[in-house]
């Protein structure tokens, strides 16, 4: 983790490093288990098909130590052994995270890995929302608005609107902001100002 660049541009980070820029919701006593690496074990997991947090749980117990290793569980001081997080550890963890953080640096992540760059001044972006299954009794349901690249298929920014309403007002500020939070990459957003502005916004 040491001798991280401040620049994500110039030095990108890794998986782990960028997990550990997520503020910590845990009280700083008794923590075994870095934040970094709990969340580099529960983005694993799922990646390999795991869909509950007792079958990360399960899947992490059964990993080779050189994974473990990859991944910065902790070891005991003095065995040496790896003390596994579990199920209950995990799940506790996640219910507490800050899921806009989360979303910040996992989008910081694949940006610097994805090849974003518009084609002759040009760039797609396709902006949808979705309602998810089983959020709630119709009326109350979560609605999930995102922007996605439709060159490399990289979801720019996601937000969470509870009615439909909302989600169609706010397609604006959506659209460009994954750029702000993004420094660097991107100019400062102007929502409004392409607006003034004849022809057509060179974000579409």
């Amino acid at each position: 983790m040491m001798g991280v660049s401040d620049d994500p541009f110039r030095d990108p980070a890794g998986l782990l490093q960028v997990f550990a820029r997520v503020p910590d919701p845990r009280d700083p006593r008794g923590r075994v288990h870095t934040l970094a690496s709990l969340l580099a074990v529960t983005v694993s997991a799922l990646a390999a098909g795991q869909r509950s947090v007792s079958a990360i749980g399960e899947w992490v117990a059964d990993l080779p130590s050189a994974v473990l290793a990859g991944l910065e569980v902790t070891r005991d001081r003095f065995t040496g052994g790896f003390l596994v997080p579990d199920a209950f550890t995990i799940g506790r963890t996640l219910a507490r995270l800050d899921a806009d953080a989360l979303d910040a640096a996992l989008t910081e992540w694949v940006l610097n890995r994805t090849d974003v760059d518009s084609v002759a001044g040009w760039r797609a972006v396709a902006v949808d929302g979705k309602t998810v299954r089983g959020s709630g009794r119709p009326g109350s349901q979560t609605h999930l608005l995102a922007a996605l690249d439709q060159r490399c298929g990289t979801v720019l920014a996601q937000r969470i609107w509870r009615t439909k309403v909302a989600s169609r007002r706010c397609r604006p500020a959506a659209r460009s902001s994954r750029r702000a939070s993004v420094p660097g990459r991107y100019p400062a957003p102007q929502p409004t100002a392409w607006r003034r502005r004849r022809g057509s916004p060179p974000y579409v």
